[in-house]
């Protein structure tokens, strides 16, 4: 099985950027939740 993860331009911003509205995690945590949630699959 593959997945592709596309990412918008401002995914960087994750975590920095309106916290309350985007939520307190950052773009390097959300990668590592992506490939854990794969491999256990």
């Amino acid at each position: 099985m593959k997945f592709l993860v596309l990412n918008g331009p401002n995914i960087n911003l994750l975590g920095v950027r309106e916290k309350t509205i985007y939520g307190q995690e950052d773009v390097v945590s959300l990668c590592q939740y992506i490939q854990q949630t794969a491999h256990e699959l």
